[in-house]
């Protein structure tokens, strides 16, 4: 995610997934974990979940945004 002033863009496998055109303006943290739907609106009692994840990648631009 590439979180800038006035949007937030999504990334997969370094492509661009979503723009959205507003971003908080305040402090946020990144929570990462699975969920019981994982979005497709169906549900799904297999228990336990998992997943994996390579990697996070947080950068700031060396310039800052202001």
């Amino acid at each position: 995610m590439d979180w800038r002033p006035n949007r937030l863009d999504f990334y997969y496998d370094n492509k661009l997934y979503k723009t959205i055109s507003q971003a908080p303006q305040q402090p946020m943290g990144i929570i990462v974990g699975t969920y019981t739907d994982a979005g497709s609106g169906v549900h799904n009692d297999v228990w336990p979940k998992t997943w994996h994840l390579d990697y996070i990648r947080v950068w700031k631009d060396n310039k800052g945004y202001r």
